[in-house]
């Protein structure tokens, strides 16, 4: 059983923009809260605040439910297929993101790093 409770969970949620958590404050009265399980690599919940950082680059098995609807009508049959994600497994964590010294700016040439300033390649 996952070990949070929507409103624990919700009420210091991630979310950084201010349309989005006024939004998630409208939810609350109207709709129930059901949170995703993310297990890390060892099989631990993963909190909903380390969620974004757990998953980014990570190798991940993901457990969903795929449903199919035929429907038939006058106008001509068709398929239709809906899906939700159950759980999200990490199998193995992303590598750490190794950001660049270097930068590139494509309309002044390379760039390059000494002394932690930014200066153009001399030509």
């Amino acid at each position: 059983m996952f070990p949070f409770t929507a409103d624990e969970t919700t009420q210091n949620w991630p979310v950084t923009d201010t349309a989005f958590v006024e939004a998630l404050h409208a939810v609350w009265t109207t709709h129930k809260v059901l949170l995703l399980p993310v297990y890390d690599e060892r099989g631990r919940c993963v909190e909903p605040s380390r969620i974004f950082s757990a998953l980014r680059g990570a190798l991940v098995e993901l457990h969903f439910s795929l449903r199919h609807y035929f429907i038939r009508k006058e106008t001509g049959n068709y398929d239709t297929f809906t899906g939700s994600v159950k759980q999200i497994v990490v199998l193995k964590r992303g590598a750490p993101e190794v950001k660049s010294l270097y930068r590139k700016d494509i309309h002044k040439g390379v760039w390059f790093v000494i002394s932690s300033l930014l200066l153009p390649r001399p030509n």
